[in-house]
């Protein structure tokens, strides 16, 4: 069976955008915001817990990225910096 999509409310959005920036800049204020308003019905509510969320969810990907080693691309052997190749020919162009 497939899902129907369903294009947010306004409120949600306004609440999403609200709880990101506000994770963004005052991170113990959403934290706090994002356990009150946790349980409470109403797309504006969760809309602010979904924008804090989604703020975390970034962060986390984000350092994870940051931890890749400098030397990652040394890591590959099977590709060559700044050489083009062909898919057909093994052998790199000059």
């Amino acid at each position: 069976m497939e899902q129907i999509e369903q294009e947010p409310s306004a409120d949600f959005v306004r609440g999403f955008n609200q709880g990101y920036a506000i994770h963004k800049h005052f991170p113990d204020v959403a934290e706090e915001l994002s356990k009150v308003l946790e349980n409470v019905p109403g797309d504006h509510a969760q809309g602010i817990v979904a924008g804090h969320q989604e703020f975390e969810r970034e962060q986390t990907l984000y350092i994870s990225w940051m931890k890749l080693p400098d030397h990652y691309d040394d890591l590959t052997p099977d590709r060559e910096k700044g050489i083009d190749m062909d898919m057909d020919d093994p052998e790199p162009e000059p």
